[in-house]
């Protein structure tokens, strides 16, 4: 099964932050909850990667609140890729979702209906490889060199 980022505890990831830099080390210790440590779960590659596009550029609670309405809507099934790709825009809209990031989910959602590998494929990748291919389709940030080195050396791996 892949796993994502979300699927592993984070504790790890802070304290290399806090090591890293004085000053965002000092920030991070003076925080009374990490909310690295506090996201709404996803349970599916799809729903790691709507997280990732909804979540971009907002506050956390914000991030946080349409993620869960974004989820909630999906309901009882829960979201597919051909579920999210066939959704009229403009009820994302009206969920609180950006007009870039509506285009941006549905453009994920496409490509994982057709030309995107599948699943078990991607569990025979590399990490590097994996990031690449995600990375590719618009929306999806790219990870700077430290956080991939930093996923890949990890001994869980990201994606297995």
């Amino acid at each position: 099964m892949i796993k994502t980022l979300y699927d592993f505890d984070l504790n790890q990831g802070i304290e290399y932050l806090q090591s890293q830099d004085d000053r965002l080390g000092t920030l991070i210790t003076g925080l009374e909850v990490c909310s690295l440590t506090h996201h709404p779960p996803r349970t599916t590659l799809l729903e790691a990667i709507a997280w990732g596009i909804i979540g971009q550029q907002i506050n956390t609670n914000t991030a946080q609140m349409l993620f869960q309405r974004f989820l909630d809507y999906g309901q009882p099934k829960g979201w597919t890729a051909q579920t999210l790709a066939n959704v009229d825009p403009e009820l994302l809209r009206e969920l609180g979702i950006s007009r870039y990031k509506t285009r941006y989910l549905k453009t994920w959602a496409i490509a994982l209906q057709s030309n995107f590998p599948s699943l078990p494929e991607l569990e025979t990748w590399d990490d590097r490889a994996i990031v690449e291919q995600l990375t590719a389709i618009k929306g999806i940030e790219p990870l700077d060199s430290a956080t991939i080195s930093s996923i890949s050396s990890s001994s869980s791996g990201y994606f297995t």
